[in-house]
């Protein structure tokens, strides 16, 4: 059998890169011929270059473009080595040619008996100068026709934008012979919208287990210490002083990894030019997690680390139905519990025992959904 994934497998991205590769390596852990398929829309092109240009066409002053060319010139020796690693990531561990890149979904070839959608954000609403609304190819459009099925696999919306747009949607969705999503919120939508039933599965992160993970990353004993990963996209004041009162209750020297391009972080605690590998190393050896990633919640579960996620606001629902489903509510806190927490007042560490019980039950369900789709 002959797979197409569709998925943001290009996007230098921790969670989009790992995702796609934990799916991909999934399927052919399981014998079936699996690729991704490498769409690369138009309105993508230069997102993850070297020099970021298109602050140039904005309207403004030449002083505040100049300061943001300057900015990116001094983070260039950093992003230069991690756009490297990612590229690397992306050519070797995801099978990936530079050369077969496809930018409209109608050049995207009739040969795959199955095409999954998922996992990430595939479904969310894009808002951008260069295309506003929901890409068609994601929800099931292309190949037009196609001989063989179309199925989902945990896609996400991320924040749920839809209003307006639920008859493109319906519609849509009946273009899959099975359909699943990663959470419970985006569930309940979709199950209102879908002809056919709606299953809810894991992110693919967790169809690798840690052995699996493990044999990608080759880590040592130099890569394991007292120390506590701080990963977040946005960062915020008062996550930032939850951290070092977390880290200085437990003797815990603080790592941080940071979205975006930040030439002026801290240089004895930040670590700017990470790749995917490192990335994994990293969670892997760590001793305490604080994050406000999906995906840094999920490798902190994988790797049974002791963990919480803080403040993703409208983007929490990706964390809280995860974390409610392995009964792990209560190591989401918002921005109000982050600022009066009580270390001394709190629970238990993570039970990863009972945790596991959870965790293998929601695995095996996920992945009789993906053989019950493939083989329906």
């Amino acid at each position: 059998m002959k797979i197409g994934i569709l998925t943001f497998h290009r996007a230098h991205n921790y969670g989009a890169v790992l995702q796609a590769y934990a799916l991909r390596t999934y399927l052919r852990q399981r014998g079936l011929e699996a690729h991704l398929i490498d769409y690369w829309p138009e309105y993508r092109k230069g997102q993850y270059d070297l020099l970021d240009r298109s602050f140039l066409s904005s309207n403004a002053s030449l002083s505040a473009k100049l300061k943001r060319l300057l900015r990116q010139l001094a983070y260039l020796p950093f992003k230069y080595q991690r756009h490297r690693k990612f590229s690397w990531f992306i050519r070797n561990d995801l099978g990936v040619n530079g050369n077969s890149m496809i930018e409209r979904g109608e050049d995207i070839p009739d040969q795959y008996d199955v095409v999954i959608t998922g996992s990430d954000q595939v479904w969310r609403h894009i808002s951008s100068a260069r295309f506003d609304g929901f890409d068609a190819v994601y929800w099931g459009r292309y190949p037009v026709g196609a001989r063989g099925k179309k199925i989902t696999y945990a896609a996400s919306m991320g924040v749920l934008n839809y209003a307006g747009h639920e008859s493109f949607i319906r519609q849509q969705l009946a273009e899959f012979d099975a359909v699943s999503v990663r959470e419970s919120e985006l569930k309940e939508v979709v199950d209102q919208l879908s002809e056919r039933p709606v299953k809810q599965v894991i992110d693919p992160v967790f169809l690798l287990n840690e052995d699996d993970w493990d044999e990608l990353i080759e880590l040592d004993e130099k890569g394991k210490g007292k120390y506590l990963i701080f990963y977040h996209l946005i960062r915020s004041e008062k996550v930032a002083r939850f951290v070092e009162r977390l880290a200085q209750k437990h003797g815990l020297k603080v790592i941080e990894l940071k979205g975006g391009d930040s030439p002026f972080a801290n240089p004895f605690r930040t670590r700017r030019a990470i790749g995917p590998i490192d990335y994994l190393k990293l969670f892997r050896g760590a001793s305490y997690v604080v994050s406000t990633s999906f995906h840094g919640v999920a490798f902190s579960i994988i790797f049974q680390k002791q963990f919480y996620a803080l403040g993703m606001q409208n983007n929490s629902g990706r964390v809280t139905s995860l974390l409610e489903s392995l009964g792990l509510g209560e190591r989401y806190l918002d921005d109000r519990q982050v600022e009066s927490y009580d270390f001394n007042a709190k629970g238990p560490s993570i039970d990863y025992a009972s945790v596991g019980s959870l965790l293998s039950e929601t695995i095996d369900e996920s992945k009789r959904y993906l053989a019950d789709a493939l083989s329906c």
